[in-house]
């Protein structure tokens, strides 16, 4: 018998509502955490929703210390089984990290389809006030929901592939400018029904707005059309898939069956979790020093190096942060999602109802789906409803619910069994839709960082947003950055820390801790250790303004390598703005991801991996915690562009041929000469991949595939990267800058005081050269330590597997 769960609500005519629902997903015992991890664990994760799930499923199976923390007592946030599934159900081989987690797990084949078999032989009831109600066949009532609904989505005359090719990149694709999806996102659903509700007869209009509604969970005039554009373009932009996708197939053992098998897997690999834990507030040093802190409300305290919240959007106006997150952040946050669906599930004794499906409009309920018969013989059925919490609670009245049930079709109902999203206090709502122009102005925003804190929910997927794919969607990306960050190296690129992982894994008996040894391996052979300096992301600005550890780039520094960056970037940092400069200290720049920035921007470079375009969220873990960019972000400047459509720019631009002079040998010298290739394949064994990234960059940006392409390309690179930035940004957003022409205008066009010191000149050719070698001898000394680990390391392996075969495996 399963235990029972606080969540939920079960009613029977004989007990009338009861709380609480019993569900595999409880967990038994609700808290377990070892002692090992030093008080502070590699990484915190808030949620045990599948976006909290496959995070820490992946970060313990890098054998990273995890802690998991849940306020409920159950896994699955949003969705977990009972005798059926309440919240998520269906799935697909569509959604592609679902379909991922399926064959992982063996589940990808072991389906079944919703309701009951030969369900072409039920009927279909349609109810629309002012049109006599009627029964019609399941294939007639499709045609007429798709004639609708085509006609509602076909806003560009080719059902949304001109203006969302790409679903799961809506402000970052190669086809469509981020303008042209903002004008589209400001449209409402009311707007788009009153252009096409004259071509529809009444049942048609009725079926169209009640699916709009049952899709949103709120109203017409606060549902983004948008969304329901994006949500056609997952269908393949064909309605066809309508209910292939959405409501065909679900998990044999149900949702919760896959949510324990993710669970178990890093439990197995080590988690800590404690559930029935909900968090109070999350706060972080100012200066980014130091491990996260996290509060329950009941006052207690962990702490790790970075976080990743799942908190749905609607719950973390609950949480206290410090610092404080960023304004946009805050306003996305009290704004929230729309989607206030009501969900009921009913057993009936009505068999003639196995295979009925039917809608009425208006109602509590406007749509009710047969889901199978029931051993006894009676019939499961799930009803959906609107958002109308002013007027119908399901769980506080039975005789309410009972009615709205029978409005849909008459049945006598013997069990209810419903879980109201919109009052649970962990998810205040639904499944997120989003308001008119919201996701244009906020999704960025919310999937951005916070400093150490990272934000991963299906409320703000790129794709499957509010589904389960979305979920595991943001888990998976977000662990992967924690980990990283974590490690400063991509775990493929640790190679001799890999392979002396696995040569002491086979030497070593099976019953040594494996988590033990890796560390073992991290600590004394870690090849991809660096100078401890304060991590680049964490730090917010100085002077008088706001601090911040992630509120997004406010000022990008247009220009070129050896154009006074230098000399901008102390200007900016006396103005009190946090600014980013590589050559300042080029072993806190995470160039592993600079150069997967340069593979997805320019993916025909030489040595490039095949990478997606970067979007915000990916910029965030570069730049996010600065207030200005310089040298480095250069060639990225227009997808910066998009990325911070609120930023503004200054233009600073030297003719080219003392430029080019300066460039060629001061920075593609030193990027370029003669054995360089094999150095920098040779750093980067040990994890510094600073050559490796800037080499893709300077090809990329000059379109070349040698020194010699960039050379012969060099001019039309220039001409090219001004006449875009004068092109594409609007002069009231742009500073043309002089460095001879001092503070005035720069900060007459920043909104700051002149500051009672010299405009700084610095970084001359002299002082770029000399800075440029002593960076190349400081990077020289931990490859030279490494290598010493690395022959110390082969040494105790090989003395080790000749002890071990000598001693613990000889037989007599």
């Amino acid at each position: 018998m399963a235990a029972k769960s606080r969540d939920g609500h079960v009613w029977t005519p004989v007990g009338g509502f009861t709380t609480g629902i019993e569900t595999d997903a409880v967990i038994s015992p609700q808290t377990s955490i070892s002692t090992s991890h030093n008080n502070v664990y590699d990484v915190v994760v808030i949620g045990a929703g599948y976006a909290g799930l496959a995070a820490v499923r992946d970060l313990c199976n890098q054998k990273q210390s995890v802690l998991l923390l849940e306020a409920r007592d159950r896994i699955g946030g949003r969705t977990y089984t009972a005798k059926k599934d309440d919240g998520g159900t269906w799935v697909t081989h569509h959604m592609g990290y679902l379909f991922r987690e399926m064959v992982r797990y063996g589940m990808d084949r072991d389906l079944i389809t919703t309701g009951s078999p030969n369900m072409e032989k039920g009927f279909y009831t349609i109810n629309v006030a002012g049109v006599n109600p009627r029964k019609l066949s399941h294939e007639e009532a499709g045609a007429m929901q798709a004639k609708a609904w085509d006609m509602f989505v076909n806003v560009d005359g080719q059902y949304g592939r001109t203006i969302c090719p790409l679903p799961h990149a809506q402000l970052d694709n190669p086809i469509v400018p981020r303008s042209t999806v903002e004008q589209w996102d400001k449209v409402s659903c009311q707007d788009r029904f009153e252009e096409i509700k004259h071509k529809l007869t009444s049942e048609e209009q009725g079926l169209l707005v009640s699916l709009l509604l049952h899709i949103s969970g709120g109203n017409l005039e606060d549902s983004s059309l948008w969304d329901m554009v994006r949500s056609h373009a997952l269908l393949m932009h064909s309605s066809d898939n309508f209910t292939d996708v959405w409501l065909r197939y679900k998990l044999r053992d149900g949702q919760t069956e896959l949510a324990k098998r993710m669970f178990q897997e890093a439990k197995n690999d080590g988690l800590n979790f404690a559930f029935s834990t909900p968090v109070a507030s999350i706060n972080q040093s100012a200066s980014g020093d130091g491990p996260v802190t996290i509060r329950t409300v009941n006052n207690q305290t962990f702490r790790g190096r970075k976080v990743i919240s799942t908190i749905p959007l609607n719950v973390l106006k609950d949480i206290q942060f410090s610092p404080p997150l960023s304004q946009r952040r805050q306003e996305a946050i009290n704004i929230g999602h729309i989607n206030h669906m009501t969900k009921v599930h009913a057993d009936v004794s009505n068999k003639e109802l196995e295979r009925w499906n039917g809608m009425r409009f208006p109602g509590h309920l406007m749509y009710g789906y047969a889901d199978g018969a029931l051993p006894n013989g009676d019939v499961h059925i799930v009803a959906f409803g609107k958002d109308d919490r002013e007027t119908f609670i399901p769980e506080n009245d039975a005789n309410k619910t009972i009615d709205a049930l029978n409005d849909l079709h008459p049945m006598h109902v013997k069990r209810l069994l419903l879980h109201n999203w919109s009052t649970d206090p962990y998810s205040k709502g639904g499944p997120a839709w989003w308001r008119p122009g919201y996701m244009s102005k906020y999704q960025d925003e919310l999937q951005s960082r916070h400093g150490n804190i990272l934000f991963a929910s299906a409320d703000w997927a790129h794709g499957w947003r509010a589904a389960i794919d979305g979920a595991l969607e943001q888990g998976t990306l977000n662990a992967r950055t924690a980990f990283q960050e974590n490690n400063n190296v991509r775990p493929k690129d640790n190679i001799v820390g890999n392979l002396l992982t696995r040569a002491l894994s086979m030497c070593v008996p099976h019953s040594y801790d494996d988590i033990a040894v890796t560390r073992l391996i991290r600590g004394e052979f870690d090849c991809t250790k660096v100078p401890q300096h304060p991590v680049p992301h964490m730090m917010p600005s100085t002077g008088d303004h706001e601090s911040k550890p992630a509120g997004g780039i406010k000022i990008i520094n247009a220009s070129l390598f050896r154009m006074g960056t230098k000399s901008m970037a102390e200007a900016y940092t006396i103005l009190g703005y946090r600014t980013h400069h590589a050559i300042d200290d080029p072993f806190t720049v995470p160039w592993h991801l600079i150069e997967e920035a340069a593979e997805g921007k320019w993916p025909d470079v030489p040595g490039a991996r095949p990478r997606r375009p970067y979007t915000r969220s990916d910029w965030d873990a570069i730049w996010g915690s600065y207030d200005v960019v310089t040298d480095v972000a250069s060639p990225f400047t227009m997808d910066l562009a998009q990325a911070y459509p609120d930023a503004i720019f200054v233009v600073v631009q030297r003719d080219f041929d003392s430029w080019w002079s300066s460039f060629e040998s001061e920075v593609l010298g030193w990027c370029f000469f003669r054995g360089a290739q094999p150095l920098v394949a040779i750093f980067s064994i040990f994890g510094l991949r600073s050559g490796n990234a800037l080499r893709k960059c300077f090809l990329g940006f000059f379109n070349a595939k040698s020194l010699e392409d960039i050379k012969s390309n060099a001019r039309e690179a220039y001409d090219r990267y001004f006449n875009d930035v004068r092109r594409l940004i609007p002069e009231e957003r742009r500073l043309e800058h002089k460095l001879e022409a001092g503070w005035a205008p720069l900060c007459a066009f920043l909104g700051k005081e002149i500051p009672d010191v010299p405009f700084p000149r610095l970084n001359d050719r002299a002082a770029h050269t000399a800075h440029s070698r002593a960076n190349f001898r400081n990077s020289l000394s931990p490859v030279v330590r490494n290598v010493l680990y690395w022959m110390v390391g082969v040494f105790f392996v090989g003395y080790l597997a000749w002890y071990l075969q000598g001693h613990l495996f000889s037989r007599d």
